[in-house]
């Protein structure tokens, strides 16, 4: 009965932000620790990299929530949408609220935003626990990485604590383990994580991405999107871009971990690993065992397995967003961080309500990800959920420049533009600032403003664009390869 999602169930200790603070924040409503941080900084560099906790984000998330023109509807299910009269359309709900039994709510509307998440994303929704624990009975403390905060004396406390999966939960959870104890660390394989350090210094403007690295990105993408997955992670490793624990690699490698510091490497490899096929519960004997080539592995009735499995949403429509996103309906797979996530549904829904053409009203939007949902059918069943995500957070970034073409040649996230940790930082903004810096606009605030000039528009670039990327990913691949094979022949 409260809003804030995932950081309203997690609360393990040393749950934090795992980027930059400065980033991580809507317009017009200015976060506590940008002004007063929980942990003290010295200086405005360290209030930038500031890694909030869950407790100051949640508090954030709450703080505008109240807002005096926002009505929150709790324990409500989306039902359907219903155009009656142009611009008008009806949304209808079904909630219990505080009641037993369920009332239809009828809310009408201009603009609708579903943002509900989807199965695709592990990182929304509620806390995946993938075995029925009411039949561990052995004894064995089993715990959802959501739940450990309530259970940290006895995790403590166990004979040996068995750490479950290969994700950011399991690397937070770690780090507060000593090596020197008996600790298990037990996952399917090993995923990409993003080098701390390149985040960092990108988002935080010490250090703009380089121009090699940009060209990788773009590639990157343009792999991604048509569903080479497995050519553009390892560009992105070579590249510097990722970096990875393994081999062996998880069979969804490209579901990138979180972030990674050096020192998170060095203190993570201290950890016995085992590599297992399964888990399951022996109901005959109450014990949860993990399954490995070399045997298997039971947890005993004096140790602690905490699972770090992610989250999951009950929504299970993946497909058809550009079907939705249409006549002031919004249901963009906006991957990217909060703040890039807000400005450019917000810009969206105030051009659509305002009259101003953008590549929403235009259909180019509409366009990109119909394009992208037919790179489903390259897929293998197994693949496929992952997959898509990844060429969606792809896409993504070509949205940004549709949208806002005056964005950072970087494209990797709005918190680039200089302003974002200049003038805007620590501060409440006007919306239309952003947008006119970010998508040209000379009065965002006019029905009849302009019309941002984007390379969009233009056919021929488009093509050229994508001739570019094709010829760039295949120059970059075999340049890395060139570079794998002189290391080889000189070892």
């Amino acid at each position: 009965d409260r809003v804030g999602g995932v950081w309203a169930m997690n609360d393990y200790p040393g749950l934090s932000l795992k980027t930059p603070g400065a980033v991580y924040r809507g317009m017009s409503h200015v976060p506590r620790w940008q002004e007063k941080p929980e942990q003290p900084c010295t200086t405005h560099q360290e209030l930038l990299r500031y890694q909030p906790t869950a407790h100051e984000i949640l508090n954030y998330i709450q703080d505008m929530s109240a807002h005096p023109l926002i009505t929150v509807l709790y324990n409500t299910e989306y039902v359907s949408t219903t155009d009656v009269r142009k611009p008008y359309k009806v949304v209808e709900g079904r909630t219990t609220g505080q009641k037993s039994s369920a009332v239809q709510v009828f809310v009408s509307c201009r603009a609708a935003i579903m943002a509900t998440s989807t199965s695709l994303d592990i990182t929304s929704g509620r806390p995946h626990i993938p075995i029925d624990r009411t039949h561990v009975t052995n004894g064995a403390l089993v715990v959802h990485s959501s739940e450990l905060s309530e259970s940290v004396q006895k995790f403590e406390q166990s004979k040996t604590k068995i750490v479950v999966g290969s994700y950011q939960a399991a690397v937070e959870v770690l780090r507060g383990c000593d090596p020197a104890d008996n600790v298990l660390w037990v996952h399917r394989g090993h995923s990409y994580f993003l080098p701390h350090e390149l985040v960092f210094d990108v988002l935080c403007g010490s250090k703009p991405l380089s121009p090699l690295k940009t060209f990788i990105r773009r590639c990157v993408d343009w792999l991604n999107v048509r569903a080479y997955f497995a050519l553009a992670h390892w560009i992105m490793v070579k590249g510097g871009m990722y970096v990875t624990l393994g081999p062996p690699m998880t069979k969804e490698p490209w579901w990138h971990g979180g972030v990674l510091t050096k020192h998170d490497m060095q203190h993570l490899r201290q950890f016995k690993q085992v590599i297992v096929k399964d888990m399951q519960v022996d109901t005959s004997l109450g014990t949860l065992v993990f399954n490995h080539e070399g045997g298997k592995i039971v947890a005993g009735k004096a140790d602690a397995v905490v699972l770090c499995t992610g989250q999951r949403t009950e929504r299970q429509d993946v497909y058809g967003w550009e079907g939705r996103l249409q006549k002031g309906m919004f249901d963009p797979p906006f991957m990217t961080m909060v703040n890039g996530r807000c400005v450019l549904i917000t810009y969206m829904v105030a051009s659509y309500l305002e009259g101003r053409q953008t590549a929403y009203s235009d259909g180019r939007m509409q366009r990109e990800l119909a394009h992208v949902s037919r790179q489903r059918e390259k897929y293998t069943p197994e693949e496929c959920t992952p997959g898509l995500c990844v060429a969606w957070m792809s896409a993504n970034r070509g949205f940004e420049k549709l949208l806002f073409p005056r964005l950072s040649e970087q494209g990797l996230e709005i918190a680039t533009h200089p302003k974002w940790l200049s003038d805007w930082f620590g501060k409440g903004v006007d919306p239309r600032d952003v947008f006119r810096e970010c998508a040209g606009d000379r009065d965002p605030s006019s029905a009849t403003g302009s019309v941002a000039t984007d390379p969009g528009d233009n056919v021929p670039f488009q093509k050229l664009a994508s001739v570019i990327g094709m010829v760039g990913a295949v120059a970059t691949g075999v340049a890395c390869t060139y570079t794998v094979f002189r290391g080889a022949v000189r070892r």
